[in-house]
């Protein structure tokens, strides 16, 4: 119930700065984000559940992996993808390896020695930046 309350204030001390904004956007404490468009957004809690639902679709979370949620112009623009399609990047290319933190752990020049699939990464979320683009990768 303790962890409850803040959330609950929350939503409620910001409904009425939503208006100009979008999307709410959910941030877990993995770092990973969903957005999910205003258009009849419904909240509800059930069995230590935030259920969220919109026109179009649903998003469960956990209340105690949820660590921020805010609104946003655009959705979260960091996209998952798989190590097949972030070889992908260009030859060439300057790649940025974050992780959740924020902080780089690698950076390098996409070529045929040096490339996505030589990372050599703990398990764990990371953030790709290559060609103006964001994606999150998931190292298993």
């Amino acid at each position: 119930m303790k962890k409850l309350l803040p959330l609950l204030f929350m939503l409620l001390t910001l409904g009425a700065s939503a208006q100009s904004y979008g999307y709410l956007t959910f941030k877990t404490t993995s770092g990973a984000q969903k957005s999910l468009a205003m258009s009849n957004l419904v909240i509800t809690f059930e069995g230590g559940n935030m259920i969220a639902t919109n026109d179009k679709e649903t998003a469960t979370y956990a209340v105690s992996e949820l660590s921020s949620m805010f609104f946003a112009s655009t959705p979260a623009a960091i996209k998952n993808v798989s190590l097949n399609q972030a070889s992908a990047i260009k030859e060439g290319t300057i790649v940025k390896v974050f992780n959740v933190a924020g902080q780089l752990v690698k950076q390098f020049e996409n070529n045929a020695c040096s490339n996505i699939h030589n990372l050599n990464l703990p398990k764990g979320v990371y953030i790709i930046q290559a060609d103006g683009k964001a994606m999150k990768l998931n190292v298993q």
